[in-house]
């Protein structure tokens, strides 16, 4: 099916032969920009440019599948991109987020990885220069710079309650953001209420967070099924990190209803983060990984807020570090 894509290309396709239908043009400049990955990857690391080479054709490749995209079927696409998905999934890390081996995308061993930042390819080979990028481009660091913000907000509660601060945390894996506070925290005694479907990430985090391990409560399955089970008192922070990235608008106004009704203390505050709907490096997530994500714009998230009954001046939205999320702050008055 084709996409209703309303992107514009830095280098339109059609400007490759103007007797072309603009189907055509795209299948034509598409298949340039294949050719270029297959010559790369032919003896290419003995270039000294090729690290910025590979930067560039990733760039460029993301421009011309946004307009593939307006004029190619997607099974075309695929069938014509597998080269390239072949060649950078020689890199683990993205091997690992076209493949996704625990069977769900985001899963919290990918985010260890991307934590830890650590480049598995085998040295100077062109797979470690894929990895080496893929490690830094802005879907990726927005992992880190979530993460980030999520323990700063931890050690803000707990440093404003003396005792026994509440915190939730959703879709939590193994808790990056509390292994970078635990030990600041320990002391404030908070009472942290963690919901995730797998069992293998709490017992990572069992065996990552000692100095808490005693102030968490684990909840095993679906949000929306556990929720009731941790919203029997209200949470002064509630952490959703990217789970608006993976829920349709009808679900997700249900989840911030049900949390900002029933979830929050008098001054508590809801956090997640979004990715923004002109992300130009979706196409990179979408067709040389795996990785995809309901992108909304500022208004579209500031509406979905509207209908959960929020209002407007209890809601602070700003761009994460990569300029291409949105940090999401819902405030309950004091």
């Amino acid at each position: 099916m084709k996409r209703d894509s309303v992107r514009k290309s830095k280098s339109p396709v059609h400007s490759i032969d103007p007797g072309l239908d603009p189907e055509s043009a795209a299948e034509r400049s598409l298949e340039k920009c294949i050719l270029s990955w297959i010559a790369l990857d032919n003896g290419g690391f003995t270039d000294p440019t090729a690290y910025h080479r590979v930067g560039e054709l990733i760039l460029t490749s993301c421009r011309i599948l946004d307009d593939a995209e307006k004029y190619m079927e997607d099974r075309d696409i695929k069938r014509l991109f597998l080269l390239v998905r072949g060649i950078v999934g020689n890199s683990p890390f993205i091997n690992r987020m076209q493949t996704w081996p625990r069977g769900y995308q985001g899963d919290f061993e990918t985010i260890e990885y991307i934590m830890r930042s650590e480049n598995m390819a085998k040295a100077k080979t062109l797979a470690h220069i894929y990895e080496a990028h893929a490690l830094t481009l802005p879907p990726v660091q927005q992992q880190r710079n979530m993460i980030m913000e999520q323990a700063k907000l931890v050690q803000q509660v707990c440093t404003e309650w003396r005792r026994g601060a509440r915190i939730l945390s959703l879709d939590c894996g193994s808790c990056p953001d509390l292994q970078i506070t635990q030990k600041t925290i320990a002391d404030r005694e908070p009472d942290i209420f963690l919901i995730d479907m797998d069992g293998d990430a709490f017992n990572r985090a069992k065996q990552m967070l000692p100095d808490i391990s005693d102030r968490l409560t684990f909840l095993k399955g679906p949000i929306l099924n556990q929720l009731n089970k941790a919203l029997t008192d209200p949470f002064d922070l509630i952490l959703a990190r990217g789970i608006f990235n993976y829920l349709d608008d009808v679900t997700s106004l249900m989840l911030l209803r049900k949390l900002w009704e029933r979830g929050l203390r008098s001054g508590g505050k809801i956090f997640f983060y979004n990715i923004d709907r002109n992300d130009p490096y979706r196409a990179w997530r979408s067709w040389f990984v795996s990785w995809n994500l309901n992108e909304r714009s500022e208004e579209e998230i500031r509406a979905l807020c509207r209908m959960a009954n929020i209002g407007t001046s209890n809601i602070s939205i700003r761009r994460d570090g990569t300029g291409q999320a949105h940090f999401v702050e819902l405030q309950r008055p004091a």
